[in-house]
């Protein structure tokens, strides 16, 4: 007999991970009590239900929970006891059980169902349910279900964590990949935020420090922008405007977070932007040059606290990255700058040698030509460069080796020969003679690798030299018979030879003169400022000054000189002498006319000064002390009546710039200056300038003749000040009439509209109710006619004061009057725009806006023949601004120099009141594309007088 054994029922797990009931034990068969199988079952139960780390339960097939293990009663502590309740009611704390239920599902399929569900009420728990049939045996009756719920919780938060980085490093690999590829910085920079902002960011920008005024300026941006970034203002110089997430991250070269932008103080200059924008946390990275930071990653989420540690470092990482493109970017724009000058360099040394006048030669050390030997050689010397490449320098004449071998010894020394005469041989045979300089040319460890050697022929100077000397004698016969002096001499002074017109003006014979030097006979310099002068005409070549000599008798002459130097003999001076006696007589005489006009301007009526290219004063006449209050003497020689006259800084600089123009050449006419007095009073002086000039037109000063209009202005500004009363009383007029306007429409609407309304009703009555048809339809046509005068009279009330205005203000009057006068009369598109900021307008203001719209559209309905009209306002600091444009045929606003005015409140009455209230008013229109008409105007009235000053105030101010 074998024993046959029966199988038990355990919870085990499926390849799938999920739990099922399968058999796990087997029971000998035999005589076994029902007790003790039951007996097995419960302990076997039981101690599932205490040991297992997920959540057991057993609900009943009304889904009542009958038992739970200890880590259920765990999970949901608040809610104990469960046994007893609805597992709906328990876990769900709902009415009805979960549409998804997978216990249902299980008890109606008989089969093992799971599902995804929220944890407990008041928690963030994720759970994994597995519902197990409990089936009655034997007929296999589900009565019931075992729950096994398993925390999945971390298990998604780390998946969601995961995905989230993940994403990040796939961003870095693309990112890296754009600094590899994309060599332009602007397209880096746009394509690196476009790549972070695909990551699930709202807005990613790039920024950089601007060193001039410390603020951050915007470089590249992707996400949701909206004007975000031209709205506000960043710095890091330690304002409130650098204490967010970039400022701080700027100053301290950390990443910086806001967490909560709704409520973190150090963002309040942005926040309302921010939000706005739906941006509830930021973060900024910042990026660092070669030594310092130089901008920041700046990436904004949608959601409060939405940066974790590990996202920070990748950030981080990225933007080290950025830093690393722009620098390898910066790194490849210096190199191939580097190499274009290097290459430009090049050129032009070859440039250099080959256009050069003059021969240029590359030697090495041995002496061989090396590389070059430019057209010029080719040109003096008569060799091809291809015939002496490599070889020997070939114009060494014979008995010139030594001298070469010396000079080339010297030059691979790294000496450089400056001008050493030399004597050569062309191709031909012909000598040359020239002077040669050469510079050593150096390897990378210093030593000398090859010579440059410049030509500089002196052949034909040589040729002169001789012509010279062989001409001397023709020319000395000309400067013997010259009517000027003329004398020689050598470079310490000494008079050599002289010729017979300077002896007649000295006195002295040659004889005497060629012992003598040019110290006995200057009488305007010492012997020491002599020698100083004959060493800089030795330097420049020549000079041409006036001076003084000595006669014989102990005369004195004075005497125009013009002298050369030429490098002969040792150095010689030729000197020309000119008697220039009867024209310094002349000049003394002109002098003595110009102290004459001096006196005419020193007494003259009007402010007169004189300045020179340095606005130093040169003269100050006696109105300009008597005006000033300055004297001559306090003044003239320096430039601080400036400072005195204009103590103003800002307001000096202005006048400083105008007299600099006129040094430049431009005359000033009725030029007005405020000037300070030396008491302190003001005056305003009308201005006459115009620059003075050398015998070459060169700007030596400017002489300038002012009038005072002091009183004058005074009186000018009195008629400004009348003219401006006028203005405001004319102000005051309008508000009057349209309040008068504004009580006979209340009246009209009140009074005489209702009574007609009431008397049409009583018409309508009467004639409903009267059993004469004749009778009824002369009611009728009364009524008719009542409710005629009814729109007529409503039409003037809306003539005389729109109610819309007073009511609910401009911004409802507008679009109001629009539909109704404008969009229904005459079948015009309107269209109305406000900004939806609060614009609370003075009375008057809001009146004389509401005329002028009124206007400028019955002049679009009388002349632009516009089939659209568009009306918008918007605040702009403390004023409104109210648009009106069409698309009529517009007009040519450059030859419009005055505007039809069909009404008594016309355009120009339009432009001179919102002027009087300190606003603004501008027409813009082309021929065929319409009008466009800006109106500006302050939201509240200035106080009388407030922030006003005309006329001589304003000079005083």
């Amino acid at each position: 007999m074998h024993d046959k054994s029966r199988p038990t029922k355990g919870i085990t797990k499926s390849r799938d991970g999920k739990r099922k009931i399968e058999r796990v034990t087997t029971i000998p068969n035999g005589k076994i009590k029902a007790e003790d199988v039951l007996k097995d079952r419960n302990f076997i139960l039981q101690s599932t239900f205490d040991i297992a780390q997920d959540g057991l339960s057993i609900l009943s097939k009304d889904l009542t929970i009958l038992r739970t293990n200890p880590i259920m009663e765990k999970w949901n502590a608040p809610a104990m006891p469960l046994v007893g309740k609805k597992c709906y009611k328990a876990y769900h704390d709902a009415d009805k059980p979960c549409e998804a239920c997978p216990s249902l599902r299980c008890m109606k399929t008989g089969k093992p169902e799971s599902n995804i569900i929220p944890g407990f009420p008041g928690t963030d728990l994720l759970f994994e349910l597995f519902s197990y049939p409990l089936k009655r045996e034997p007929d296999g009756e589900v009565i019931g279900v075992i729950e096994l719920i398993h925390d999945i919780t971390e298990n998604k938060r780390t998946e969601k964590k995961l995905a989230r980085l993940n994403k990040v490093l796939k961003t870095i690999a693309n990112v890296n990949e754009d600094i590899f590829l994309i060599r332009d910085r602007q397209k880096l920079l746009k394509s690196v935020c476009q790549r972070i902002v695909e990551y699930a960011y709202r807005l990613v920008w790039i920024g950089f420090c601007d060193e001039k005024t410390k603020q951050v300026v915007p470089e590249a941006q992707a996400g949701f922008e909206e004007g975000y970034l031209d709205s506000i203002k960043i710095t890091y110089n330690g304002t409130k405007y650098s204490k967010g997430p970039t400022g701080t991250a700027l100053r301290t070269g950390k990443p910086c977070v806001m967490r909560f932008i709704a409520t973190d103080p150090a963002y309040k200059p942005w926040r309302q932007e921010a939000l706005k924008r739906g941006y509830h946390s930021s973060a900024a990275i910042p990026i660092f040059g070669e030594k310092q930071v130089i901008g920041a990653l700046n990436v904004y989420a949608d959601k409060e606290d939405a940066f974790d540690d590990e996202e920070i470092k990748l950030l981080e990482e990225l933007a080290h990255d950025i830093s690393t493109g722009l620098r390898a970017i910066d790194e490849e724009i210096k190199c191939k700058i580097a190499e274009q000058a290097l290459r430009d360099n090049e050129m032009t040394l070859q440039t250099i040698i080959k256009v050069s006048p003059l021969p240029i030669i590359m030697l090495d050390t041995e002496g061989k030509v090396d590389s070059i030997w430019n057209p010029a050689a080719e040109s003096v010397l008569g060799w091809k460069r291809k015939e002496v490449l490599g070889k020997q320098y070939p114009a060494i004449p014979e008995g010139k080796e030594k001298e070469f071998t010396e000079n080339l010894k010297r030059s691979s020394r790294s000496e450089n020969i400056k001008g050493a005469e030399v004597r050569r041989i062309k191709k031909d045979g012909t000598p040359i003679d020239y002077h040669i300089f050469t510079a050593p040319v150096h390897d990378r460890n210093g030593n000398v690798k090859n010579i440059m050697a410049i030509l500089l022929d002196i052949t034909e100077k040589k040729q002169a030299e001789q012509i010279l000397k062989q001409s001397e004698a023709r020319y000395r016969t000309i400067i013997q018979t010259a009517m000027d002096g003329f004398w020689l001499s050598d470079i310490h002074g000494h008079i050599l030879e002289v010729n017979d017109a300077y002896c007649r003006m000295s006195g002295y014979s040659r004889e005497e003169l060629t012992q003598m030097s040019i110290q006995q006979l200057e009488a305007v310099e010492t012997s020491s400022e002599v020698i100083h002068h004959i060493r800089e005409i030795v330097t420049d070549g020549m000079d041409s000054f006036e001076s003084v000599h000595r006669c014989k008798d102990g005369s004195l002459f004075n005497v125009e000189v013009s002298t050369h130097y030429l490098p002969i003999e040792g150095g010689r001076l030729f000197c020309f002498f000119r008697d220039i006696t009867e024209r310094k007589k002349a000049q003394k005489e002109l002098q003595r006319l110009a102290g004459f006009w001096e006196s005419i301007v020193e007494n003259a009526n009007v402010y007169m000064n004189v300045v020179d290219e340095n606005r130093n004063v040169l003269m100050w006449n006696k109105a300009a002390e008597r005006i000033s209050g300055y004297s001559a003497d306090e003044v003239v020689g320096h430039d601080k009546i400036w400072q005195w006259q204009y103590p103003d800084q800002q307001y000096r600089k202005k006048i400083i710039e105008a007299a600099t123009q006129v040094l430049g050449g431009k005359e000033l006419k009725e030029f007005e200056s405020i000037i300070a007095t030396k008491s302190g009073e003001k005056r305003v002086i009308s201005w006459y300038s115009r620059n003075l000039t050398d015998e070459n037109g060169r700007p030596i000063g400017s002489v300038a003749t002012g009038i005072d209009i002091t009183e004058r202005k005074k009186a000018e500004a009195k008629i400004l000040d009348t003219q401006k009363q006028l203005k405001s009383m004319v102000s005051q007029l309008t508000l009057a009439e349209e309040r008068e306007r504004r009580r006979l429409a209340e009246r009209l609407h009140d009074g005489i509209s209702q009574e007609l309304v009431i008397s049409k009703l009583k018409l309508d009555t009467l004639s409903e109710s009267s059993g004469d048809k004749d009778l009824r339809k002369k009611l009728k046509t009364i009524s008719t006619s009542v409710g005629k005068t009814i729109r007529n009279t409503r039409s003037l009330t809306f003539d005389l004061s729109f109610p819309v205005l007073y009511e609910l203000g401009f911004e409802a009057a507008v679009p109001e009057w629009l539909s109704e006068q404008i969009a229904k009369q005459y079948g015009i598109e309107t269209q109305f725009e406000d900004d939806g900021r609060n614009k609370p307008l003075d009375e008057d203001i809001r009146i004389l806006l509401f005329r002028s719209v009124r206007e400028l559209l019955w002049n679009v309905i009388k002349h632009s023949k516009a089939s659209k009209v568009k009306v918008s306002t918007k605040k702009v600091s403390n004023n409104i601004e109210v648009i009106v444009e069409d698309n009529g045929v517009g007009f040519d606003t450059a030859t419009t120099k005055r505007i039809t005015e069909d009404s008594g409140f016309g355009l120009l009455s339009i432009r001179e009141r919102l002027e009087e209230l300190g606003g603004n008013f501008e027409i813009k229109s082309e021929i065929g594309k319409g009008c466009k008409v800006i109106l500006t105007a302050p939201l509240k009235r200035k106080k009388p007088n407030e922030g006003e000053k005309n006329g001589y105030q304003n000079y005083n101010s």
